[in-house]
């Protein structure tokens, strides 16, 4: 796959405050996905509710902070879980590899190709998406922007 990565865990508030959100970069069982990848789905994902743990308001958001953390509580997972599952559908009928258009490059005067293979991309998503059905009043979603 490619990077830079987004990270994704599913973590218990009793233990891991989201405020502590530094703790967990790089951490062993993150779920990773491409920011390539990230930018395809990332217009769906501002529909989904959350919070930024990186700001002291607690101010409800929606989308993932791309540069930054994202908190995915009980009022965004169930959204998060379905548009994940929704991706890993569409991408299910990709063939095995599959080329995407992606950035713009002034340099070039072209788009990116992005290359991805469909089991990769389909591991990410559905491992994404079954972590928001893991949710609950203890437990929530950490993203973690590149």
């Amino acid at each position: 796959m490619h990077s830079p990565f987004h990270e994704f865990h599913l973590l218990k508030r009793t233990v891991h405050h989201p405020t502590d959100y530094l703790r967990h970069a790089h951490a062993p069982g993150a779920v990773l996905l491409p920011d390539d990848l990230f930018g395809y789905v990332v217009d769906t994902l501002a529909w989904v509710p959350s919070l930024n743990p990186g700001r002291r308001d607690g101010t409800p958001m929606f989308g993932l902070n791309r540069y930054g953390p994202t908190e995915i509580d009980p009022a965004g997972a169930p959204r998060l879980a379905a548009l994940f599952r929704s991706w890993a559908g569409v991408f299910a009928l990709a063939p095995d590899s599959s080329v995407l258009t992606g950035c713009f490059s002034p340099t070039d005067q072209s788009y990116e190709q992005l290359t991805f293979e469909r089991q990769e991309v389909l591991a990410a998503l559905g491992s994404i998406a079954s972590l928001a059905e893991g949710v609950d009043s203890v437990q929530y979603v950490l993203h973690l922007g590149i």
